[in-house]
This record gives structure tokens, sequence and C-alpha cells, in this order.
């Protein structure tokens, strides 16, 4: 994949707003192999065993420990410390898959996968991990009278063949280019302890092959987790990890400072630097994710069914002001896509929207608003870094266009209720990150507009084209392209307005050593350290 990263060469034309303006917004509420270890782990000094407990504040934490009934991150994070995946995906390069529980695999033809399994590996109980676990731990997320949300990532999967103990054959119902991909989403559980602790009892009381395991869960307060014995990913660093959910971020802060806890996920952006002047170490990484506002292009009643509307929209935001003063610098503009330059499928010859104020007039008086129109703007607080403040000022920018944005904003179950809706339930601009990671691959961005999907969100012939080859060309770089080609629709006709990608911020106390903020949101306990 071509890694360059799109010249920043958008035109910014006149009118551009302060700080002051922005801030007055936000205040006005109107197959190649690899061989290392997975999960960046590294094995512990020789004779180094886990001590001291290490505490995370977190902004959510799983309500759930069984890691096939969720797979939004970062409620995920404690899967990735107790479980493994046959694979994972390299951070850095999402075209390079690592070895986890399987330690190489191959195309043995279009429609199927063969993986040769670790061998030693324990579960926290005591059983032998072999190829049955592997064969029941997909067909347990295909089947779908458990109703797992996890059978989306494996669909694709008609059957599972086990020819040896070691060795996995996996045959799909069409060609998937990317199903080592989407294995990286799926843990591995035991077949046996789970036959006989049943769904609820392994819910209670989850086993895996992960550094560590589970001590205690308290739902909605705090997940414990112990350094495991003989983890074949090597030794973690600390006996103990307790995430807390901490859903205030002044509390987050606030506990960090007292010492209650020595790690906390969403740092404010204005709070970051009294913390490093504090003596905390802050750290960040872009989020593999866009944020965006999906605008109601399959919905003929609103002015966004004209593609030259949503166009304007997208020549009236600053997007540099908004990472600059709302997100004080961290993330970066989007760039006229669903994902950035850190995922496959990136196409570095779509260029952003420039900040053009006039052009969006311009356009939306040739789509018939020369005065405007009126229409709501629904978003959530919290579900995505400083959402409800970009949310304040992107009103303010809609408003010098003639837009005028009246802002609703939705508690998080409302907002699970109207993301699922296939009735248009989610009106005019509605605000949402799709994720491209764990896997950083536009798949997992450019899935959700699909004409098929039963939310309906948007409708392209060519898009749906372009897309659908992708889902099954086994070419890497017929792909490639394809993905980038099916990118230039979107941007031309747009179902969205292309905001930023956000970081994820965190804040640590001195005492932590190993930390590294990833994109794709895991907290990769194995490696940390509490002086």
């Amino acid at each position: 994949m071509d890694d360059d990263r799109l010249e920043r060469t958008q035109r910014r034309c006149g009118e551009r707003l302060t700080r002051r303006d922005l801030l007055r917004m936000a205040a006005g509420g109107a197959g190649a192999l690899a061989l290392a270890p997975a999960l960046g782990a590294r094995p512990a000094r020789a004779g180094a065993a886990p001590s001291g407990r290490l505490t995370v504040g977190m902004g959510s934490i799983a309500p759930t420990l069984d890691p096939h009934r969720l797979v939004a991150a970062p409620a995920t994070i404690p899967y990735y410390a107790m479980f493994d995946p046959l694979v994972t995906v390299k951070v850095t390069d999402p075209t390079v898959l690592e070895p986890a529980l399987a330690t190489s695999w191959r195309n043995v033809n279009d429609t199927t996968w063969e993986f040769r399994l670790r061998s030693g590996v324990r579960f926290h109980n005591g059983d032998g991990f072999s190829a049955r676990d592997v064969k029941f731990t997909i067909e347990r997320a295909l089947n779908p009278d458990n109703k797992l949300p996890i059978r989306t990532r494996v669909a694709s999967v008609k059957t599972v063949e086990t020819p040896d103990a070691m060795t996995v054959r996996i045959i799909t119902l069409e060609p998937d280019p990317i199903l080592p991909k989407r294995l990286s989403t799926l843990f591995i559980v035991p077949a046996d302890y789970v036959a006989k602790a049943g769904a609820a009892g392994f819910e209670a009381k989850p086993v895996g092959t992960g550094a560590f395991q589970f001590k205690a869960f308290a739902r909605g307060t705090a997940i414990t987790l112990a350094a495991g014995p003989n983890s074949w990913r090597g030794a973690p660093k600390v006996a103990e990890v307790i995430i807390r959910n901490m859903p205030e971020p002044g509390v987050r802060v606030a506990a960090l400072k007292t010492g209650e806890v020595d790690l906390i996920d969403g740092v404010p952006p204005d709070q970051a630097a009294d913390l490093q002047r504090g003596g905390f170490a802050v750290s960040s990484a872009v989020r593999g994710a866009v944020f965006m506002y999906e605008l109601g292009s399959i919905l003929g009643l609103t002015p966004f069914k004209d593609k030259k509307v949503r166009q304007a929209v997208n020549y009236a935001i600053d997007k540099e002001a908004l990472v600059k003063e709302i997100m004080r610098g961290y993330g970066r503009p989007a760039q006229g896509q669903l994902v950035g330059s850190d995922a496959f499928g990136f196409a570095p010859n779509v260029p952003a929207y420039p900040y053009d104020p006039n052009k969006a007039r311009q356009l939306l008086a040739e789509a018939m608003y020369p005065n405007g129109f009126d229409t709501v703007i629904s978003t959530t607080q919290g579900a995505n870094p400083n959402d409800k403040e970009i949310t304040e000022a992107v009103v303010g920018y809609l408003q010098r266009v003639g837009v005028r944005a009246k802002i609703e904003i939705l508690q998080f179950a409302v907002f699970a209720q109207k993301f699922y809706d296939d009735k248009g339930g989610r009106g005019a601009m509605f605000a949402w990150a799709p994720a491209y990671y764990q896997v950083m691959d536009a798949d997992f961005a450019l899935n959700w507009f699909d004409s098929s999907r039963p939310e309906k969100r948007y409708n392209n012939p060519e898009f749906d084209r372009l897309y659908r080859a992708s889902r099954t060309e086994m070419n890497p770089q017929r792909r490639l392209q394809q993905l980038q080609q099916a990118a230039a629709v979107l941007r031309e006709d747009p179902p969205a307005m292309f905001v930023l990608q956000p970081a994820n911020v965190y804040a640590a106390s001195r005492r932590v050593q190993g930390f590294t903020a990833r994109p794709d949101v895991i907290i990769t306990f194995d490696s940390i350290a509490k002086t």
C-alpha cells in the first residue's frame, strides 16, 4: 500500500474563524507471514515475577466478559488481556498480519484458508488448546440461536474442518480476501469449558489463553485481572490490573492527580497541558475512525437529497481549525473519505474538502437554497472525544453559509436505537465515527454505506459495484484499487460531512512504564510495569 500522506494543500478561503469565534460557538449551545509475538507483548526478564497493581480509569468498560457478545472498543480492552485470536493486525502496517494462536496460514484456494496452530498453549483452567477449540469458537459465533454480535465478522464462513489437532481449514461461502483480518477480532474460547459451564457460566467466569486471567467483575463498576500462569505471550510485568468505570472526565483526572488510579483514557484536550506540567505523562494516538455527520441523502424530504447540498456543508467547515482549537491538536482533519492514511484502502489522490464558505454558498444557491434552510444536527456527548463541542462549533460554521442547525443531544441508549433505525430515524445530520480498527482496513468503515444494509444509509450503484467487488477480490493490489475508487465515489457524492480523526489521549503517573497509545484503542497491559 502507498503510505504517502496526502499533501495538505487545501486553500483556506476568507471568513476564517478565530479561536475566540470557535470557543464562543462551543459555549453557545446553538498471505505473508510475520514472526513477532501478538499484541506487542514481550516476554518478561528471566526470573522477574509479575508484581504490583495497575489501576486504570476509563470512560467506559465492557458490560460483559464474554468476548463474543461485544464488538465495540475500547470496551473490549479486557478481552485482549484475557484471550487471543488466531492472528493480529500490525497497527503500524495494516498490510501485515502477525501470529497469535496461529503460527502460519495460507490460501489453499480462493475459498479455503488453512491455519497451523501454536503448540503447547493452555487455557487458564488447564485445558490444552487445539483445533477443536477454534472450530467450536467459530461455530458458536455463527450459530444464529446464540445471537452474538461477533457473527457479522465471520458471516462469510461456510464450514470449519480440523484435519488434525493443530490444523484448521476454514471454507468460506465465496472468496473472502480479509478473513484472517476478520479473525483477528474473534477470540478463541475453550470448547469443553464453555460447553460444560454454559453461556451464563462462561460469562460469569471467563477462561482464555491470554497473559491475564479473570479475577473479579463488578458489572458497571470494575474489572479485575490477575497475571496468568505460563502464557505463551510471556509473563506480564504487573501482577494485577483493575479497570474502573469512570464516565466523567473530570473524575478521572482528579483520581489520577490523587493517585487513586495510575492511568486514564479520554483526557480532555484542554487539560492535557496542565497534567503535563503536573508531572504526568500525556500520550496520544490518532484513532482509526473518522468523526463525521451522516447526511440524510436517501431521505427524499430533506435538502440532503441533493448532492450539491452535501458537498456544500463539507466546504462550510474549517476542519483544521477544529483540530487546532477544539481538539488542541489531538487529531487530524478528515481527508474527504472514511479512513485515514493509516488504513489499507486509503486513497491519497482523493482530496480533502477545503474550507471554502463562498463555494458552499454557491452550491446551496445552485441547489435552490440561496437563503439556506433549517435542519437538526444530532450528536452524543462523550461517545467521541469532544463530540458536543465540535458540533457546537460546526453549527456556527453552518450558520455562516445560511444553514440554521438546531442541536439534538442524544443519550447513548437513544443513539443506539436510532443508529440501527431502518426508517430514517437518524434524521438529517447524525454524528458518529465509523471505525476501521482493529483491522485498520477500509472495509470495516465502507460496509456501513452499502445500499443493501437494513439501516438505509446510502444508495449509490457505482459505490456498491466497487465495494462489493473488493469484498471478494483476492489480489491485494486490485482490491486496493477498488477500495480507492469507492472512496473517490464517496467524495464526489458524499454520504456524510467528513470532519476529523480524533485522538485517544491518555495520562499516566510517573510510576507507569511501558504504556503505548495505539490507533486501535487497545491497551497492551502485557508490556506495562509499575515502579
